[in-house]
């Protein structure tokens, strides 16, 4: 007599949740090249490792002069441990890493972020590209007078029309 366990009665598919988990790190690795410029990564990689072996070595030197983190190995070797990991982390979080944006990604004069570029009106964004090019004819008013995407609420415009609001029709 053959018999089968609950796990062999389950298909063979993963959770949704492990799907959504895979989708969400698939689009991070696809898009992160737009936002953060890998050489200053590496530089900042760079210099935190050495400063938290620097800092390791302190530790070390006070661990072995006034026994801070206790007279155990493993005591002190789990109190250098964090100290200097964090520290290079914090190191880390002080460098700047995002790209450097494009001269031609402007509006009225101001850098655009390639993420910000989504909350632009759709009949900017084609002129937001890495290759700029010309502004048709149609889309020029649109395009010098598009707020810049990181301000602070809807910027009101007066309207050739005459309108208060810039709505069509006032």
């Amino acid at each position: 007599m053959h018999t089968t366990s609950i796990g062999d009665a389950l298909p063979d598919r993963p959770s949704r949740r492990s799907l959504v988990f895979r989708l969400g790190w698939q689009v991070l690795w696809e898009r992160i090249g737009d936002v953060v410029d890998p050489a200053r990564v590496r530089r900042a990689i760079r210099i935190s490792v050495v400063a938290a072996v620097l800092a390791l070595i302190a530790a070390v030197v006070l661990q072995v002069r006034f026994a801070w983190a206790g007279t155990s190995v493993l005591g002190a070797v789990a109190a250098m441990a964090p100290v200097t990991l964090g520290f290079g982390l914090l190191l880390f979080s002080c460098f700047p890493t995002a790209r450097h944006v494009d001269p031609a990604a402007t509006i009225n004069g101001r850098q655009v972020r390639p993420d910000a570029q989504l909350a632009v009106r759709w009949s900017v964004q084609p002129y937001l590209d890495r290759r700029a090019r010309p502004v048709a004819p149609e889309d020029r008013a649109a395009v010098l007078n598009e707020p810049p995407p990181d301000s602070d609420g809807p910027q009101w415009r007066r309207d050739p029309t005459g309108s208060k609001l810039g709505l069509p029709g006032e």
